[in-house]
């Protein structure tokens, strides 16, 4: 199945400047037809693992660098998990501190 970026707008509540933003980042590559990009099954999939990571605070530096190692032919599952578990680690220490007020 392929989407427009108003279609995907419309299924991933994201704006289509927030989809134009991930593209200009290369955190997503939608093919072209013409003037009009096409977002497939697998690049609807990615971009909601985007923007579930955007919600949990990642950057987008982190989002660029996962994204970059997922490119690859062969990614590095550890640096991959390195990524991950760092911002976990965020996450919690960033709990732990709410959790004291």
């Amino acid at each position: 199945m392929s989407y427009s970026i108003g279609e995907l707008e419309k299924i991933v509540g994201m704006t289509t400047h927030g989809l134009r933003f991930y593209e200009k980042e290369g955190l997503a590559t939608p093919k072209r037809e013409g003037k009009n990009r096409v977002y497939s099954e697998e690049d609807k999939m990615w971009i909601e693992f985007l923007i579930h990571m955007k919600e949990t605070g990642m950057s987008v530096k982190d989002m660029k660098k996962y994204t970059e190692l997922k490119k690859l032919e062969n990614p590095p599952a550890e640096e991959l998990m390195q990524i991950l578990f760092s911002h976990r680690k965020s996450i919690q220490e960033q709990l732990a501190v709410y959790q004291k007020i």
